[in-house]
């Protein structure tokens, strides 16, 4: 992940996934994982506004890496308030 976002000029902190065992599932928030469906769209809008339409109807799962919890955006997030 961390290489990945890296090859791509991410900003990617690393050290929040160092020593997680690969076989442990990531907790995350359902919150979090809506912010993120909505930031998606919001960017395919700005960037690709005729391919964006393309999202409309997909409300994709999470990766198995993940284990969905009840919740908000995490505390982490930096949160663009016209997502919301």
């Amino acid at each position: 992940l961390a290489d990945e976002a890296e090859r791509r000029g991410y900003r990617f902190n690393a050290s929040l996934i160092q020593g997680i065992p690969t076989t442990d599932r990531l907790p995350v928030t359902e919150g979090q994982l809506a912010y993120e469906l909505r930031l998606l769209r919001a960017k395919a809008e700005e960037r690709s506004p005729e391919w964006a339409p393309r999202l409309a109807g997909i409300t994709p799962g999470p990766h198995p890496l993940f284990r969905v919890r009840p919740g908000d955006i995490e505390s982490w997030e930096r949160v663009r308030p016209e997502i919301l």
